[in-house]
């Protein structure tokens, strides 16, 4: 099983994206939101450093001054080789 963690501002986008590019995901919880860029990444490094094998997801969208930070986690259930990353 792999993990992925990650942060971003447009959580319906990155879900759609994480299920097209990915293969075997099976479950994904969004958190927040946020109040900054800087408090979502802490988050997501708490949420890395308690999770053995994870891979961080880059956000599709572009970065917006004041919309709403975002983490997001979701489970790879398929054998680590069929979860690849996009090409960012």
């Amino acid at each position: 099983m792999t993990v992925l963690i990650g942060i971003t501002q447009a959580p319906e986008e990155t879900e759609q994206h994480i299920f097209n590019d990915f293969e075997g995901v099976s479950t994904t919880a969004v958190v927040g939101p946020f109040n900054s860029s800087d408090e979502a990444s802490s988050w997501m490094k708490f949420m890395m450093a308690r999770t053995g094998g994870y891979k961080r997801v880059q956000d599709p969208s572009t970065t917006t001054q004041g919309e709403n930070w975002y983490g997001f986690t979701c489970e790879c259930t398929e054998a680590e080789a069929h979860c690849h990353q996009p090409a960012l």
